[in-house]
């Protein structure tokens, strides 16, 4: 068996410093073709496990992706750095070189929204227009295509008939091409991208879903414009929808029904469950015990992609929208401002307005010390509530009373 040692050069902001690291045997399972060559690698969570919070969502294409050359079509795994490709702008057509290949391998999260869990796109032969692509095209869930003079993230054009994640396909590696600049290539006849700078997005979660994905990338420098805007891309998802039915025969299953209520009451430290009692403006009252030092503020939780539909590109997950907290005790009313002081407090979202903020539907809430015994009233002002998806709608059935 090869004797295999892996070089890995750390990097500070895409410059080297100097820092080397020599490992034995081929720890990160490159294939083997890939020997001496300078590799990328995507996705380290998945290599690292609990050791890395970042997990990288690259624009990347899976095995037997077939890419346009000046010689040809290629698979994508087959390229390499210095190999040509031929690349589209506005109004010409020529070669450019790589500069590198990225390679990664995806483990799927069953568990996460299907957007995040690691599951490859699949468009099916013909899904975009006739023809195009001219057989299945298997992608990254925030790989881009080229669609009436713009980027747009593939998961925003998911249909479920032509355009789905395929949850057939497993762990599998995928490759990302780079080159200097940004630009737009043909993958299976359908117009796509190369990989801008060092990736589209990242996603920075938590166990309560608090994380937000959020499109990066130097898209100044881009080949052309990332348009994510509502009033752009529901056309086009419209219009691959409904050329999605012509192709299948089949409709697109519809949204799930919503409800506004937001399910709204209090976990204590202790385990305790306390229901709220509705005031005006928007504020719910709590009776709070003494011992209590901090509460959770549970509701119902959807994400407007998945209420909506995604065509939409807001992923928040969303509880209820917070603003002024007041407890009161003993004819003393003091405002309680750890949501909005406190950036990193579990179970919130960042701050959208300077006193308000989203919970993700689980916000924990440190309590103030209290002087004196008895019940304090919490009261707790809600600005937004819903819609929520009533699959996902929290089961009341498993609370318990305090």
């Amino acid at each position: 068996m090869p004797n295999y040692t892996t070089l890995i050069h750390y990097q500070t902001n895409d410059q080297t410093n100097g820092i080397d690291i020599y490992i034995d045997y081929n720890y990160f399972d490159i294939p083997v073709e890939y020997q001496g060559q300078p590799i990328a690698i995507s996705n380290l969570a998945n290599y690292m496990g609990p050791y890395s919070g970042k997990v990288e969502f690259a624009p990347c294409y899976l095995p037997g992706t077939m890419i346009e050359t000046p010689d040809g079509e290629r698979a994508v795994e087959s390229l390499r750095a210095g190999d040509e490709i031929i690349v589209y702008s506005a109004d010409e057509r020529s070669t450019r070189t790589i500069t590198s290949i990225g390679c990664g391998q995806s483990n799927v999260c069953a568990s996460a929204f299907d957007d995040l869990s690691g599951w490859p796109v699949r468009i099916l032969k013909g899904a975009l227009s006739e023809g195009v692509p001219y057989k299945d095209l298997l992608v990254t869930s925030e790989h881009c295509l080229y669609l009436n003079g713009c980027f747009v993230p593939v998961r925003m054009l998911v249909n479920g008939l032509t355009i789905f994640y395929d949850k057939t396909v497993g762990c599998s590696n995928y490759y990302h091409i780079s080159m200097e600049p940004h630009a737009i290539v043909r993958a299976n006849g359908a117009l796509s991208e190369s990989l801008i700078g060092k990736g589209h997005s990242a996603l920075l979660h938590d166990q309560a879903g608090s994380g937000s994905p959020v499109l990066m990338g130097d898209w100044n420098s881009a080949a052309a414009p990332l348009n994510t805007e509502r009033r752009f891309v529901e056309p086009l998802y419209r219009e691959l929808e409904a050329r999605a039915s012509l192709i299948t025969g089949e409709r697109s299953l519809p949204l799930a029904p919503v409800c506004d209520d937001p399910g709204l009451y209090l976990v204590t430290d202790g385990g305790k469950c306390i229901e709220g009692l509705r005031g005006t403006n928007g504020v719910v009252h709590f009776a709070v015990p003494h011992a209590v030092r901090a509460v959770h503020i549970m509701s119902r939780a959807s994400r407007p992609c998945d209420v909506y539909g995604p065509f939409v590109d807001d992923r928040r997950l969303l509880g209820v929208l917070v603003g002024a907290i007041m407890m009161e005790k003993g004819g003393v009313c003091s405002p309680v401002r750890t949501h909005i002081e406190q950036s990193d407090l579990a179970g919130w979202q960042p701050r959208v307005a300077r006193d308000m903020r989203w919970t993700t539907g689980g916000a924990l809430l440190p309590l103030p010390e209290r002087e004196h015994e008895g019940l304090a009233r919490l009261s707790i002002e809600i600005w937004q509530a819903g819609p929520y998806r009533m699959p996902e709608a929290i089961c009341m059935d498993l609370k318990q009373s305090a």
